[in-house]
């Protein structure tokens, strides 16, 4: 009952002291911190913070000093923050035997910071309640998530072989679909760059002896098929009719054209850039999204983020200059010399990646809004691709041949009619429809690859496609590609800034689903439940608690 005490009865001066407090007392009258507690965990008077005014935890202030977050309510004390009564916090200021009945802690009111967590911040920002702060910590560490899993599995499988075979089956498909992800992100850029021929002479650049349109235009029919064959497979005549909604299906539109126009971006970039250099920079929409999300969505994102973005952004540059001096015969002194294919080749990636930006934030706005719709990915794929058919075909049969026919820009003057004069085949082999078994196999894993893997995984899977896409340029192309030193170094600078704000952003995440996990907790909530359970749980603290309401409820 001592966590549901009404707040007037902290504030008396009535209640005892804990004897583990009374006797930390010192002959001075200064008190010392209780034992058990965390070292130097003595705090300033509870003042009024500022309403939203994010908070620091001390444990992962210490391990990371920018990790800002809301803390949950049952984090603060009751009586310290309340902003609609200022008097009530002097009150708490001016009492001399303030004490929180539920966290049976004494705050200091010397003012100093100890010098065992002096390194942590301020303690004004740190949190005030104690036994909270190590179930918080211990729930960031996943202790006890760890000790989670195994009952639910005991729960769902009673056998431990079925157990066992769930497990391995499960771990299995993560592995495979990890390797499938770092294979076809790897060898995207790798394929269609094998794809292209010496169409006009063998001192001429290489270039694309098919309309990438025409395979745009293949892949999605072919992904619509598929969509629609699997629902009516799966669901019949209504799952059929729910891939042909048509209200769906505009809905989808412009974030389907805009995907679309980034990966026929991707293809235009491939006219001037090594593949390697086009799947390095691809990675500049991860510092473009996050800007947007910040700017649009108002996502907060921590300082070690942004050191992360900026690192990764300077090192793209540095390890386009290496590459681009390599292939001159020396180095660059600074980007401004770069050759002008480069340039231009870098403008187009820059607009790939801020088209793609713009229809990720969308795209995420839209499946935000119906998130309660159970709609499965099949019928999904088919209202996203049959917009991409559309402007595929409009690409492919009118802006391609009559308004960019002069501009030498997706394709040559005398090569953007291909498709009207030849036909939609015209200059396919096996390596375009390698190409084609790519695109169409991305279109469809991606998003069974983003249910299976963890964001981090992924990003992780990113970077190391990078890394195998630089490895088999240098093997595939030895005459005009060298592996060096310096442009290793800058390729796993970026692999790493990468890795760094991955890890970061779990992290992010990581709190803020705690933090939307401990509402049930709060003061307010408890009241609701039976006393005895709130009060277990402040007096055991952590998994401890868990465990023992578990039993309870058992």
């Amino acid at each position: 009952m001592a966590a549901l005490r009404p707040r007037q009865q902290s504030r008396s001066g009535s209640e005892q002291l804990p004897a583990s407090v009374a006797r930390s007392r010192t002959a001075s009258g200064a008190e010392s911190e209780p034992s058990g507690f965390f070292p130097g965990s003595r705090l300033l008077p509870p003042r009024q913070p500022r309403r939203g005014s994010p908070l620091v935890s001390p444990m992962l202030n210490s391990e990371n000093p920018t990790e800002l977050f809301d803390p949950p309510e049952v984090w603060l004390e009751r009586s310290a923050v309340d902003d609609d009564d200022e008097e009530d916090v002097e009150d708490v200021q001016e009492a001399d035997d303030f004490v929180n009945p539920r966290s049976h802690y004494v705050p200091d009111r010397s003012g100093a910071c100890s010098s065992h967590n002096s390194h942590r911040g301020s303690p004004a920002r740190m949190a005030q309640r104690v036994p909270e702060r190590k179930w918080w910590n211990a729930m960031y560490r996943q202790e006890l998530l760890l000790q989670l899993v195994p009952q639910v599995l005991k729960e769902a499988f009673p056998d431990k072989a079925s157990r066992r075979l769930h497990l391995a089956k499960h771990v299995a498909f993560q592995q495979m679909a990890f390797m499938a992800f770092v294979l076809l992100s790897a060898n995207d850029t790798i394929v269609k760059s094998m794809s292209k021929k010496r169409l006009d002479g063998p001192d001429e650049p290489r270039d694309f002896p098919y309309a990438f349109s025409s395979v745009l235009l293949v892949s999605g029919i072919l992904s619509v098929s598929i969509g629609s064959l699997a629902a009516l497979v799966f669901d019949g005549w209504p799952g059929l009719r729910r891939c042909w909604d048509v209200r769906s299906i505009m809905r989808m539109t412009p974030i389907s054209v805009m995907f679309h126009f980034a990966t026929v971006l991707k293809f235009v970039s491939m006219r001037y850039l090594p593949p390697d250099m086009v799947a390095l920079l691809s990675q500049m929409n991860l510092v473009l999204l996050a800007v947007v999300m910040r700017v649009v969505l108002r996502k907060r994102y921590n300082t070690s983020q942004w050191i992360a973005l900026t690192l990764t952004s300077l090192a793209m540059l540095q390890y386009l200059t290496i590459r681009d001096g390599r292939k001159k015969g020396g180095v660059n002194a600074s980007p401004a010399q770069l050759s002008p294919n480069v340039l231009e080749g870098l403008l187009v990636i820059a607009v790939m990646c801020v088209v793609e930006t713009m229809a990720s934030v969308f795209a995420e706005k839209y499946f935000k809004e119906r998130r309660s719709q159970d709609m499965p990915f099949y019928i999904q794929k088919v209202h996203v691709d049959f917009s991409g058919c559309l402007f595929a075909a409009l690409w492919c049969f009118v802006i391609e041949p009559v308004y960019l026919k002069d501009l030498n820009w997706s394709c040559k003057p005398h090569r953007c009619r291909q498709v009207l004069d030849q036909g939609l085949f015209s200059g396919w082999d096996a390596w375009t429809l390698a190409v084609l078994g790519l695109v169409v196999s991305k279109m469809w894993l991606s998003g069974l690859v983003a249910k299976i893997l963890d964001s981090v995984v992924k990003q992780l899977g990113s970077c190391v496609a990078m890394v195998l896409t630089y490895l088999e340029v240098v093997w595939l192309y030895p005459q005009s590609n060298s592996f060096d030193f310096e442009t290793s170094v800058a390729l796993m600078v970026v692999v790493m800034a990468i890795a760094s704000f991955a890890v970061s952003t779990r992290d992010s995440q990581t709190i803020e689903r705690l933090h939307n996990a401990s509402e049930h907790l709060s003061p307010s909530s408890a009241q609701r439940e039976p006393p005895g359970r709130w009060g277990e749980y402040h007096a055991l603290g952590g998994a401890k608690a868990t465990s023992a309401h578990k039993q309870t409820t058992d």
